[in-house]
């Protein structure tokens, strides 16, 4: 389901953002906050606005931009219409996405697409989802430093209409429809710029809630620009490796699954190193850390790792922000320690993971698994040896018996 568009303000506080970990309505109120300043900030950096119609704001060092009170700006006033919809929808745990699209007046061409994406945990709260305020902290100055990035960028031109719509959850009413929202007879997102690559930069998990972001378009291909002119800058930033290496055993077991075709380049993949979209993964499974150079979040499992709170006594710096490393696993082997390590929690064949693969990487990681008889083909399905999965588990992460998730 999908709607169309036929006031509030807000700052941000280190409390708030600390808060924002410890229960699901301070977490609720973090993400009301951080999509409304979100969505302002790329109306602010993207259109040609009237700056005696915004304020600087700051937080740790790092501004952004708020609206001035009773603003008559069309463009500030018609966000006010859809954020009384989009906080309705978040309240009621309705809301699954924000698509914001950036037109051409003239002829209807769509020249950036913005995808803000939601996940709720509506589970009971139990300490394997529980983040860091450090990592929530670390988490807001990476999405704020974004908007210092979109500085660099040209505005697009006068003529530009910004149209948004939003997605619910399955289990949102038929009838419903937040404020200022209507049903839309067509929807943009089938159409708006599928082949186009898209730049994340929103990642923020407080345990409660997910929300990541991404930018298709113009935009994207400025900052592609702005990232190259960096690179010859500094020509240091390459590839990297894992924290510490692996252990013996992770390669010698791990060795026969080298792909030389599958070396990271780390420039072109702002994720973590396994570079797979794991939303269809149970929300919280997957233990991540944060790069303290450039924020993002990675899957300790695909850094050789398991332990849950290297957040508290880990001052991480990932394969990408690191020249010092020499980057020597290739996708390959970082899936398939992925892999071993969701069949350990799930007790189940990973049918999420290999969705997501190749035929040919399918069939040789199924191949090592049952190789290593950690699978076993039962008809057209494989059954899991728990016992093997644990042995295996073992030679691959050498802090598996002090790991907090598993226990």
């Amino acid at each position: 389901m999908s709607s169309k568009v036929t006031t509030m303000e807000f700052s941000i506080t280190m409390e708030e953002v600390k808060q924002s970990v410890k229960t699901f309505t301070a977490s609720k109120r973090y993400i009301q906050g951080i999509c409304r300043i979100t969505l302002l900030n790329v109306l602010y950096h993207r259109l040609p606005l009237d700056e005696k119609d915004f304020v600087n704001m700051d937080y740790e060092g790092i501004q952004f931009k708020m609206f001035k009170r009773n603003s008559k700006n069309p463009h500030i006033r018609q966000y006010h219409s859809w954020v009384k919809g989009i906080l309705d929808a978040l309240d009621k745990n309705y809301l699954k996405g924000i698509f914001l699209y950036l037109r051409n007046a003239d002829n209807g061409d769509i020249l950036e697409m913005y995808n803000l994406k939601l996940q709720y945990n509506k589970e009971k709260f139990t300490e394997k989802y529980r983040k860091t305020p450090e990592a929530q902290v670390e988490s807001t100055k990476a999405l704020l430093n974004f908007f210092q990035k979109m500085q660099k960028c040209p505005k697009l031109g006068e003529n530009i209409q910004p149209h948004i719509e939003l997605t619910y959850y399955d289990d949102t009413p038929n009838e419903y429809e937040p404020i200022n929202f209507e049903k839309a007879k067509t929807e943009m997102r089938f159409a708006a710029l599928h082949d186009d690559e898209g730049c994340s930069f929103v990642n923020i998990n407080t345990g409660f809630h997910k929300l990541k972001a991404q930018v298709k378009g113009t935009l994207n291909d400025e900052l592609k620009k702005i990232a190259e002119k960096e690179v010859i800058i500094n020509k240091s930033v390459n590839t990297a490796s894992t924290i510490g290496g692996a252990s013996s055993a992770e390669e010698n077991c791990l060795i026969d699954l080298s792909d030389d075709a599958s070396i990271i380049i780390v420039e072109e993949n702002p994720t973590c190193i396994c570079i797979l979209n794991l939303e269809n993964i149970e929300y919280g499974l997957i233990p991540e850390i944060i790069c303290s150079k450039c924020h993002v979040h990675m899957h300790t499992p695909c850094l050789g790792f398991m332990k849950i709170n290297y957040q508290k006594d880990y001052v991480h710096m990932c394969i990408r922000c690191n020249p010092n490393r020499k980057m020597r696993d290739t996708l390959t082997p970082i899936r398939f320690r992925l892999i071993v390590f969701l069949m350990y929690v799930k007790k189940k064949y990973p049918e999420e993971i290999f969705s997501l693969l190749t035929e040919k990487e399918t069939i040789q990681l199924r191949s090592k698994l049952i190789q290593y008889k950690m699978l076993e083909p039962v008809g057209n399905k494989y059954k899991v040896d728990e016992t093997m999965v644990r042995i295996w588990l073992e030679k691959l992460f050498p802090d598996f018996n002090e790991s907090e998730i598993l226990r």
